[in-house]
């Protein structure tokens, strides 16, 4: 017996409704959005960009200093490689995660707090998390590279991405 599925999917109709070019960037690797507010985040730019829905500049957010910024352009080897907008401390706040590989801008998360209009003062150093990711090589992940994060409930959804040296894809519960 063989079992067939008449079902077509349609094609769906996608229309460009409005290009907006982004200055300070060369390529952006995450996007988020909250109470208004686009986020974009360069893998080559020291500031996060905040944006209305209409695409106008609003404001930045300091992420990198010059002195810690990832160095290398126009690669895919910068560290932020996952982001979400997640509740600490019943406050909205944007977490930034480098992909866990071992050098300092690719260990490092960002906590920024989503509270007010004004975030041009607002400059939130980097956090280093070397114990959860030794944990996670205890429970049998031989190679950290997170790639997504999504907020559950109380918890936070890691997505470890496959490698060349791990084929496995892994999703990571975690809670703060």
């Amino acid at each position: 017996m063989v079992l067939t599925s008449s079902t077509v999917w349609a094609q769906p109709k996608l229309s460009v409704q409005k290009i907006t070019v982004l200055p300070y960037f060369h390529s952006i690797s995450a996007l988020e959005y909250h109470d208004k507010t686009i986020m974009a985040i360069g893998n080559d730019a020291t500031r996060i960009l905040l944006l209305s829905e209409d695409h106008s500049i609003l404001d930045s957010i300091a992420l990198f200093d010059y002195l810690n910024k990832p160095q290398e352009k126009n690669t895919n080897s910068n560290g932020i490689r996952a982001t979400a907008v997640v509740t600490v401390a019943n406050t909205p706040t944007l977490l930034i995660m480098g992909s866990g590989e071992n050098r300092m801008d690719k260990s490092d998360i960002w906590l920024f707090p989503l509270k007010g209009k004004s975030y041009s003062e607002l400059y939130t150093p980097a956090i280093n998390i070397p114990d959860f990711y030794k944990r996670m090589r205890r429970l049998g992940i031989t190679q950290i590279n997170i790639d997504g994060a999504a907020e559950i409930k109380d918890h936070i959804l890691l997505a470890n991405a496959a490698t060349a040296a791990n084929s496995n894809n892994h999703f990571v519960l975690t809670e703060f």
